[in-house]
């Protein structure tokens, strides 16, 4: 039998939105490396998603909690409740885009270690 001449090493574990950003980092070999050959660096893949996941999440976060609040604006505007339209309209423009912030305004539950996050929609 003809010895493997690459061997790869998986290993799966749930990953929270907070940990994406160490997942690219250490991708893109960010920080201290003092064991990498930078000469080799252009060998490395993504093979699984994408080199900028972490943004790519957290746009995506973000859509889907402006997605909710657009749903409520409409819920709130068929049962006519101006003041609180008006509330909701400015608690998002003070959010921004702070997906914490924005799963305030909506009033999901939001762990601070981005970990759990509750609510009435999908998350990704």
């Amino acid at each position: 039998m003809e010895k493997a001449k690459n061997l790869i090493v998986l290993r799966f574990e749930r990953v929270s939105t907070y940990g994406l950003g160490g997942i690219e980092a250490h991708g893109k070999r960010q920080g201290e490396t003092p064991h990498v050959d930078p000469s080799r660096s252009h060998l490395n893949l993504f093979p699984v998603g994408h080199a900028d996941l972490r943004e790519i999440a957290d746009a995506r976060i973000i859509a889907i909690q402006k997605r909710n609040i657009a749903l409520k604006r409409e819920s709130l505007k068929r049962r006519r409740r101006k003041s609180d339209l008006a509330e909701l309209d400015a608690a998002e423009e003070a959010a921004g885009d702070d997906p914490t912030a924005l799963a305030e305004v909506i009033g999901e539950a939001w762990d601070a270690k981005n970990t759990v996050c509750g609510g009435s929609g999908p998350l990704i």
